[in-house]
């Protein structure tokens, strides 16, 4: 009983969380290698790679970040596998097996993603979250985009103060505008 109140508790917070996102209306632009994110109340201006970048792996874990526009526009934190950490996954604990924690915490790789447009926002918010410890919810996942190189400005407009993210937020393009994202089930993979 317990876990089915958690699991009912998790859904509600996960659309309450998605309902206040969806309120809010968020401006993307992208013009050269600038890229900015604001709505009524912020302005975050970033500074992209010229080149196009490509993700591909197994995410095993994701974040929704609560509200996006006050964390520069990040919408998800992901978590994941690339295919040479897959592999030694799945030679040390099996493809069915979970993710332990400290395997993640040493293979795994971080990105915080942001959307080019309003219909990339629309498809990573729509995204049902993979839990490392359940295979059966990681997506094969391969993205397109470009590496934030660093934070141009961020201004909170209600009081003119500076919102700025560390720079190790954008060390190893640790964060990533998504220009294209494919998903597909990791279990029904053939390799």
């Amino acid at each position: 009983m317990k876990a089915l109140m958690s699991i009912i508790c998790l859904l509600v917070l996960v659309y309450l969380i998605y309902q206040n996102f969806g309120d809010k209306e968020l401006d993307i632009v992208i013009s050269g290698e600038n890229y900015s994110v604001e709505n009524k109340d912020y302005n975050y201006q970033y500074k992209l790679n010229k080149d196009m970048s490509k993700v591909e792996g197994v995410a095993v874990f994701s974040q929704y970040i609560e509200d996006p526009i006050e964390y520069g526009g990040t919408l998800i934190r992901l978590m994941y596998l690339d295919k040479k950490a897959v592999k030694l996954h799945e030679q040390k604990h099996g493809k069915n097996a979970a993710c332990p924690a400290p395997f993640l915490n040493k293979y795994g790789r971080e990105k915080w993603i942001y959307a080019f447009d309003s219909s990339i926002v629309e498809q990573i918010l729509s995204i049902e979250l993979p839990n490392y410890n359940d295979p059966s919810t990681w997506k094969k996942i391969s993205i397109k985009g470009k590496c934030v190189e660093k934070q141009i400005s961020g201004i909170d407009k209600s009081d003119n103060q500076s919102l700025m993210l560390p720079n190790t937020h954008f060390n190893a393009c640790r964060s990533f505008v998504v220009f294209n994202l494919i998903e597909t089930p990791y279990l029904n993979i053939d390799r």
